[in-house]
């Protein structure tokens, strides 16, 4: 029986469903393109904002690369990049697109939220900075 988050008490507001990844093969390709990249200890951050219609929402890839490790160990570093964008996804701008890349020394096991969330919030800021509109005078 599978369990929908209405029946666990939890909103919908902070749901991370299909809509918000990135699966396409094009999608990838333009973000690492045409995408601005952003480092960090642990990751590379492809990001790329597109106003207009067509991109209503935002949307987050992940590229976890064999030599992290096995399958859980990439599992893992997958489900907390997804936890983080799940639970900061009212501060994310429309239009935003991110592909999150693990670097090469990455130790799965020893990530945990916390390094994640330290890594990653000072760049919200830097893309929230960088997807404000300024004022025209």
């Amino acid at each position: 029986m599978r369990v929908t988050p209405e029946k666990a008490g939890l909103s919908r507001a902070l749901t991370f469903g299909q809509a918000l990844r990135l699966k396409k093969t094009a999608d990838f390709s333009l973000l690492f393109n045409k995408g601005k990249r952003y480092f960090t200890t642990s990751f590379i951050f492809f990001v790329l904002i597109q106003d207009g219609p067509a991109n209503p929402g935002w949307r987050l890839g992940l590229s976890v690369s064999r030599k992290a490790g096995g399958a859980v160990r990439r599992n893992r570093v997958k489900r907390l990049l997804r936890e983080f964008f799940r639970l900061r996804q009212a501060d994310l701008p429309q239009g935003l697109e991110v592909a999150a890349v693990c670097r090469k020394g990455l130790n799965p096991l020893r990530l945990n939220y916390a390094e994640v969330e330290q890594e990653i919030a000072p760049l919200l800021e830097k893309w929230l900075k960088y997807h404000t509109p300024r004022p025209r005078p």
